[in-house]
């Protein structure tokens, strides 16, 4: 119900926004020097007005000292640009579209109607702090930070000031040796076809406590993730597949969001080998939401490059070793749906079901190539990746304005552009909405 309440009052304070940046659009239009800075100054009320209504601490100083000379299209365009997809977004929240589960899979639904329940994400401009509370494996002392500790960010003028919260496997992956097997080659069985593997859902705590069990008894096991960007100012994780020699798990983590971190154990237990595909965001994405942080990969993506296929695609490598094809369309999909379509599920459950059997014929490949250590110490390089919570910066602001601007800004134009650049992130923020979906880049 609080959540309700929140959202309504969000919805008035996005009304009356509206109401005031329409203001601004008419005394835009306007000639004279004065009613230009009068302009400016308004924008500044308001990010100053977002900012106490959405308790986020930031400085907006912003230099006067510069004649107020502003091109009225340039002004003009970018705040009709704004309005226009506000416009947009009020409208979709208050209608609704008949559709079949297949389309609703592919349309954008808005944030009232989808999103599930979570906790509420940190979207402050405090620095990220991981919700790991003890360390599984652990073979070196690690103290976490409080979240005191941790310096709260404003606007920097650069990110080379930022303190990112430390790696608590830092030291255990930096020590870490490739098992000797690895270098082996392997006797590569058939693999199973998807229908005659065993699928289980994983949605209670009891579930996912018995699929830890499972894990620890692996030497190795294939994991993936699907994830929410587009309605979310740092996004979420909406499905876990993981699948064994024998078995394909899917976790539904909005049915245990509070017990994901159990899974730790296992994805950090140094004897079993963890075995994804393009790992990068993967990576980000399980520190995240769960404090579950790897140890001991293998990213079969990595293998691909160093052995120089044609493409290191999952799709390619599926299609090669398999002889199956994958619709990568769901890779655009909306993940939050539930129920998920018979389709989202068997595509989930492919990225998955097949990696291990990929795993095996490109490590004999990688083996043969003695190509093997460069394999393991690359794949948990990146594993030492460190979840950072986006921070803005005047420079990233004013890269961003040179790279849309045809011809070079005044002073006052990129005060401008500050300004609105500043009110888009907090708006963001404050409504958990991603910030290219809230204005576009090129509105501005």
């Amino acid at each position: 119900m609080e959540s309700r309440a929140a959202q309504s009052d969000l919805s008035q304070v996005a009304d009356k926004l509206l109401v005031n940046v329409r203001n601004l659009q008419n005394a835009v239009t306007l000639a004279s020097e004065e009613e230009l800075s009068a302009v400016l100054a308004r924008i500044k009320q308001i990010l100053v007005k977002i900012a106490q209504w959405s308790s986020i601490d930031a400085d907006f100083s912003i230099s006067d000292s510069q004649s107020p000379v502003w091109i009225h299209s340039v002004a003009i365009e970018a705040i009709s640009g704004a309005l226009e997809d506000a416009d947009r977004v009020l409208q979709a929240s208050s209608s609704s579209v008949e559709s079949t589960p297949e389309h609703k899979a592919f349309v954008s639904t808005t944030y009232e109607a989808t999103r599930p329940s979570l906790p509420v994400p940190d979207n402050s401009y405090n620095l990220f702090v991981s919700v790991l509370k003890e360390k599984p494996h652990g073979k070196f002392e690690w103290n976490p930070p409080s979240h005191q500790e941790v310096k709260p960010v404003a606007f920097l003028p650069s990110f080379d000031q930022l303190e990112s919260f430390p790696h608590p496997y830092e030291l255990e992956i930096q020590a870490l040796d490739c098992p000797a097997y690895i270098y082996e080659e392997v006797t590569v069985n058939p693999f199973v076809e998807l229908d005659e593997h065993e699928l289980i859902w994983v949605k209670t705590e009891q579930e996912l406590r018995s699929l830890c069990k499972i894990l620890d008894e692996q030497k190795d096991f294939a994991v993936d993730l699907e994830a929410h960007q587009e309605h979310s100012y740092q996004g979420f994780v909406c499905l876990m597949q993981i699948s064994t020699r024998s078995q394909d798990f899917i976790v539904d983590p909005f049915c245990v969001w509070e017990y994901m971190h159990l899974l730790n154990s296992s994805f950090t237990n140094p004897n079993i080998i963890k075995v994804l595909h393009g790992a990068d965001w993967d990576i980000n994405w399980l520190q995240r939401d769960f404090g579950i942080y790897v140890v001991n990969l293998l990213d079969t993506g990595l293998a691909a490059k160093l052995l120089k296929f044609q493409s290191k695609g999952l799709k390619y490598l599926l299609q090669h070793f398999c002889k199956v094809e994958t619709d990568k369309k769901y890779q655009l999909a909306d993940w939050r749906l539930r129920p998920l379509t018979e389709d989202m599920i068997k595509y989930a459950r492919m990225d998955t079901h097949y990696l291990l059997y990929v795993f095996d014929q490109l490590r004999n490949l990688i083996s043969q190539q003695r190509l093997t250590s460069e394999w393991f110490q690359e794949s948990n390089k990146l594993c030492l990746q460190r979840y950072e919570k986006t921070i803005l910066s005047t420079s990233q602001c004013y890269d961003l304005a040179a790279r849309m601007s045809k011809a070079k800004l005044t002073p006052i134009q990129r005060q401008v552009f500050l300004c609105l650049y500043i009110w888009r992130d907090i708006v963001a923020r404050s409504l958990d909405e991603s910030a290219s979906y809230e204005f576009r880049f090129f509105q501005f």
